[in-house]
């Protein structure tokens, strides 16, 4: 499921687009399917699942995977005075303190070995609105390509401005040829408007200096978690905000392939 090397403005949202912008659950786990258009599910950032370099890919995309269920089992009522459904045991939490640079110095080690965010656990997670996903957006400087499957090929990208837009996809240098899936409503609503099409993709571009900040904090997550393999982590749930001026991913923890889950305490939080 993320967001590699995915201009620092504050996103401005049309008061057209007002009543679209809606909320998405915070760290709800994965994509609300099937959800009525008004109740768009959480944006996943699917770091895992990389799309064919540009201009053209060779295969369209793959559909995202099904995503693992969450790990907290809400509470049944207990009739007739019978216990209630205990919830998964969370074990206590693990202090993720490294500082920014260190991160980016770890990421950029592990890139730099030949490896990529596809060869760690995915991120997923959510912002508090759509409106605050976009400025965050933003700020970590991503770039939202909009991808035909009847043309197999991107034919454009996301202007977001007074009215939203599509524009030539030209990628800086500096940016990864590769793109990460982007479900979620409001923004395929969006790309469908501006490209005239119903039937597109969401790709998320980012720069290599976001990706290596995100493979190192992947990777001090795992070590402070105690995992050393990448299979025995199904994923890590995040929050993606600005702080200050700048875009930073909050862990908040670690669902494993054994069904458990770490809290994490993230320093960036």
């Amino acid at each position: 499921m993320k967001i590699k090397k995915l201009g620092r403005k504050l996103v401005s949202v049309p008061a057209a687009l007002g009543a679209a912008l809606l909320w998405l659950s915070v760290f709800s786990v994965w994509i609300n399917h099937g959800k009525a258009r008004e109740k768009a599910g959480p944006l996943e950032q699917v770091i895992a699942k990389q799309e064919a370099p540009l201009p053209a890919p060779a295969q369209p995309p793959e559909p995202a995977k099904a995503e693992p269920k969450s790990e907290i089992a809400a509470q049944q009522p207990a009739p007739r005075r019978e216990p209630a459904a205990a919830a998964p045991t969370v074990a206590p939490a693990a202090e993720l303190q490294a500082a920014r640079s260190d991160l980016k110095r770890q990421g950029e080690a592990f890139m730099a070995a030949g490896h990529g965010l596809d060869d760690l656990p995915g991120i997923v997670g959510g912002a508090a609105s759509v409106e605050d996903y976009l400025r965050f957006s933003k700020k970590a400087e991503y770039v939202f390509a909009i991808y035909s499957p009847e043309e197999k090929k991107y034919v454009g990208r996301i202007e977001f401005g007074a009215r939203p837009s599509m524009v030539p996809l030209r990628l800086a240098r500096g940016y990864s040829q590769k793109g990460r899936v982007v479900e979620h409503e409001t923004l395929l609503r969006i790309a469908r408007e501006v490209s005239g099409s119903g039937d597109v993709r969401v790709f998320a571009f980012c720069s290599n200096e976001w990706a290596a900040y995100l493979a190192g904090k992947i990777l001090e997550a795992m070590r402070i978690c105690g995992i050393a393999d990448r299979k025995d982590v199904a994923a890590f749930e995040a929050q993606f905000e600005v702080r200050g001026s700048r875009p930073v991913a909050v862990f908040k923890r670690a669902i494993l392939s054994n069904g458990k889950a770490v809290a994490i305490n993230d320093s960036e939080g």
